[in-house]
């Protein structure tokens, strides 16, 4: 029976982390290791998880402490480490998954004989959720494509991985990126896999609640992470041009995206992200469409009128939805 490590980063969750403990030592699957790896949690999430532990009466968990805060993509990796399953399945601390999700994972995996299975997902907010269906391919080399354009999300936790994967290509979560983090791995360890398959129903609940979580606050190391995911990503692939043009076309919506998320004073900063002509908004949504021409032509002051009447409509609409 295969074995699956399920992996888990644990850090300021405490409000969330019950009740994705819960969904995974309540998984129908039966052959699953737990790892979470507490990155110095300044709250009460460990106790959360080791009173969740006692309530299941579970022999197969471990946390992991780190003796000092690391980031995400440390704590992924340490994780890692410490797996022993065939397959590797992370999940963020602050979301959750269906009960049978590990369970359809495996059965694709093995009906398919993929290396990798991707799942999709619900973004759910405090009383509504929306389910997203992402692009796919079982073709391994436009599977990546469509990674790296950002036509469907590059998520890890949106994929049951071979851990092979991994370890045989040296492809593993890099310390000091936390933004982009996904990004930056999952298109490379997709590119080397023989196969790719799917679970087309969502499995991964993905909550948009936490509004202390990495990706709700701009700072300027979310850009510097950025810049160092887009070389790193450009040097793997540049022997492939239609990859490297997929990239160019992935950076350029994250640009737009960012520059509508982030203050102005920081639009000279998020405009250095390496991109260049033509600029594609295939893969963007009407928001970010609109904003493109703008930000391709530096029109700062239209920009940040643009974004600010954005963000309230977007507010308003989230209220009128009850999100």
């Amino acid at each position: 029976m295969m074995k699956v490590s399920i992996l888990v980063p644990v850090y300021g969750v405490e409000k969330f982390i019950e009740k994705c403990a819960c969904s995974l030592l309540e998984q129908t699957y039966e052959n699953i290791e737990y790892i979470f790896v507490d990155d110095c949690s300044p709250d009460k999430s460990v106790e959360i998880i080791e009173k969740v532990i006692k309530q299941y009466d579970r022999d197969n968990v471990t946390i992991i402490r780190h003796e000092t805060n690391k980031g995400v993509g440390a704590a992924r990796r340490t994780a890692l480490f410490s797996a022993t399953g065939d397959y590797i399945l992370y999940v963020d601390s602050d979301d959750y998954l269906e009960k049978d999700a590990v369970s359809k994972l495996v059965d694709e995996a093995m009906r398919a004989g993929a290396d990798v299975v991707r799942l999709n997902f619900y973004t759910e907010w405090a009383r509504t959720r929306k389910p997203y269906y992402g692009q796919w391919s079982e073709n391994s080399h436009e599977y990546t494509r469509l990674l790296l354009n950002a036509s469907t999300m590059p998520g890890l936790v949106l994929h049951l991985i071979k851990k092979s994967l991994f370890i045989d290509n040296d492809l593993l979560p890099i310390v000091g990126i936390n933004m982009g983090d996904d990004f930056v791995l999952t298109p490379r360890l997709c590119y080397h896999a023989n196969k790719i398959a799917q679970i087309k129903e969502p499995l991964y609940h993905y909550l948009q609640t936490n509004t202390s979580s990495y990706t709700t606050v701009f700072n300027r190391k979310k850009v510097e992470d950025l810049k160092n995911v887009s070389k790193i990503l450009h040097d793997y692939f540049e022997h492939d041009e239609i990859l490297v043009h997929a990239l160019n076309d992935g950076m350029w919506q994250k640009k737009v995206e960012m520059m509508l998320d982030c203050d102005s004073q920081y639009y000279p900063l998020v405009d250095a992200l390496p991109t260049y002509f033509p600029l594609s908004t295939k893969s963007m949504n009407i928001q970010q469409k609109l904003a493109a021409p703008m930000v391709a032509h530096k029109m700062w002051k239209m920009l940040k009128l643009y974004s600010s009447l954005y963000r309230f409509a977007f507010r308003v609409i989230q209220r009128l939805k009850r999100r």
